[in-house]
């Protein structure tokens, strides 16, 4: 529960500038490969914003342990069957 209020009060806490540069980006990267979805959008903010709270308090981030590896790995697969 600690990780999820601390990634919302992250996300509350961004400026809509800020918050706009993030999600934008990742929006066009699902909408290139026909996943423009907002869960898939929001999956991903949260992803980004549970890293930036996992640095904050000193640990591994995911990102650090390669989980990001797989889901490009997921992703690539999806691209070439779709």
């Amino acid at each position: 529960m600690e990780y999820c209020e601390a990634m919302y009060d992250i996300i509350a806490s961004m400026s809509k500038e800020r918050l706009t540069r993030i999600v934008v980006p990742i929006y066009e990267n699902y909408e290139e490969m026909g996943m423009a979805d907002d869960c898939y959008v929001a999956d991903s903010l949260m992803m980004i914003v549970l890293a930036l709270y996992q640095n904050e308090i000193g640990e591994e981030t995911i990102y650090d342990i390669g989980w990001t590896s797989y889901l490009e790995d997921y992703f690539r697969v999806r691209a070439a069957i779709a």
